[in-house]
């Protein structure tokens, strides 16, 4: 699939328009566009050359937008009234001139571009749409001309996406024939290799689907909001859970920057600290434990790209001026520690391993308190996936090190890293522990495979994977241990 790289638009979405009838259809991307307005009464207005009909019209303001009010209000969020137009002329190009678009098949798109407008939440222009919204419920039907309108998307360059109703929903069984469904499902996996397509049964799974976390961060950025929890509303599941995930939230941040840390992606990290402090001091506030989970996502990455990526300032001393003067007593020790993240001479490095005996710290009590909270059932697997997330998350740039001061600094680092997904924000790690921590771990993952010596050499000498296997076999210990509890 060689697809250029996407953008983000606000109000923006693509969408895919049928012309033609039989074996003469021909499917055609164009550009949904969506703004809001001050326009009190007539809630929306379309406009330019290509305009939507009288039946469409009525069916967006009769279900549409009536979805959004809800979601909206869940959200505490103003009501809108939008603006909607076709962005470019392509679909008019095909028609010779002006046009008007009939049906209901564009309902998805419209739907995304004015949630977008509304809570200024910018849309990957790399996702083509189409799918109508048959409910208040939010349940979304079968539409017309899905084999031409894939081959569109398959055409565009811009498009990596390909997003349709889902064939197995109850909807779309009684609409669709099993041949249509059949020849759908065959088209579908015959070009995965050239697009990627995502079957959807109602709005929850679309906005899930294809909004990302960096969307609604940089949309609670445009907002100048804080997360908050919504309110509850007499509203169907599917349409509550779009806006909680829609409000935004403190682990939403958090994991948005810890995969920009782990990419190494040093602006787009500068970009999201600054933007999260500004949020707070726009609300007088400082964001309690900040620095400590700063400092705990930076020493859990890997040595050589701690070193290449992040050895500089991320802040300036102003921006922590700014902020900490609405610290409480309780984060002035936080506000010193983010302070680091403003000097030159800052150390990031973490603690050694020690000769201490490992046993001697119990590391369970907040993992304990974890587990009471989960039912067994799920546990295995819920520990299983955060665990091995960590593993594939955390990448070495080679599989040897040089001297035991580097195998020292990746265990240790490595370590805070396992233990920071295992805890999932549920508890600080004490850095301080980590050293002796992670030695003990070490010894009791190699203590029937020649002891930690034998690691050392293994990482030195690169043999069957050298650190790499390392760190798989200390992934796969821990993993058990935290089974075994």
């Amino acid at each position: 699939m060689n697809k250029r790289r996407c953008s983000q638009l606000i109000g923006l979405t693509t969408t895919l328009l049928i012309f033609g009838v039989g074996k003469e259809k021909l499917g055609v991307t164009t550009k949904i566009k969506v703004t809001t307005t001050r326009r009190k009464k007539l809630r929306i207005c379309s406009k330019g050359p290509v305009r939507f009909g009288e039946k469409t019209i009525t069916h967006i303001s009769e279900i549409i937008i009536p979805i959004i009010d809800n979601i909206l209000e869940s959200m505490k969020q103003p009501l809108q009234n939008f603006n909607l137009s076709v962005s470019n002329l392509s679909a008019a190009s095909v028609a010779d001139k002006g046009t008007t678009i009939n049906g209901f098949s564009a309902d998805l798109p419209i739907f995304l571009a004015m949630l977008s407008a509304a809570l200024k939440i910018p849309m990957s222009n790399g996702f083509a749409y189409t799918g109508h919204i048959a409910s208040l419920e939010g349940s979304i039907g079968m539409v017309n001309g899905l084999l031409a309108k894939l081959k569109a998307a398959i055409i565009d360059k811009n498009i990596d996406t390909f997003v349709y109703p889902s064939p197995d929903s109850d909807i779309s069984m009684s609409q669709l024939r099993p041949d249509e469904q059949n020849q759908l499902q065959l088209s579908i996996k015959e070009s995965r290799h050239q697009i990627q397509s995502v079957s959807v049964c109602n709005i929850c799974d679309a906005i899930t689907g294809t909004v990302s976390n960096e969307s609604i961060i940089r949309g609670l950025f445009n907002r100048n909001e804080l997360p908050s929890g919504g309110q509850e509303e007499d509203l169907s599941e599917d349409v509550l859970t779009a806006a909680k995930y829609l409000l935004g939230s403190e682990n939403q941040f958090f994991d948005l920057l810890a995969m920009n840390l782990n990419s190494g992606n040093r602006l787009k990290v500068i970009f999201l600290i600054r933007n999260w402090l500004k949020l707070h001091t726009h609300k007088n506030k400082y964001p309690a434990n900040f620095g400590h989970k700063l400092k705990q996502f930076v020493i859990s990455l890997p040595p050589v790209l701690r070193r290449l990526k992040f050895n500089k300032p991320l802040l300036s001393t102003k921006e922590i001026l700014v902020v900490g003067q609405f610290a409480k007593d309780s984060d002035l020790s936080d506000v010193q520690i983010l302070n680091e993240f403003a000097s030159d001479k800052h150390n990031f490095s973490v603690e050694k391993i020690s000769e201490l005996d490992g046993n001697k710290y119990d590391t369970s009590l907040s993992f304990d308190k974890i587990l009471n909270e989960i039912n067994r059932d799920n546990l295995s697997a819920i520990i299983g996936n955060r665990i091995d997330t960590a593993r594939t998350t955390y990448c070495l740039e080679k599989a040897t090190v040089k001297s035991f001061e580097e195998f020292n600094q990746i265990i240790v680092s490595f370590y805070i890293h396992l233990k920071r997904h295992t805890l999932n924000g549920s508890a600080p790690i004490n850095s301080f522990l980590a050293g002796p921590e992670a030695e003990a771990l070490l010894i009791r993952t190699y203590s029937h495979k020649n002891g930690r010596n034998a690691a050392l050499s293994q990482a030195i000498s690169g043999i069957n994977g050298g650190m790499r296997l390392v760190l798989d076999e200390l992934t796969e210990y821990f993993k058990q241990e935290q089974y075994d509890r």
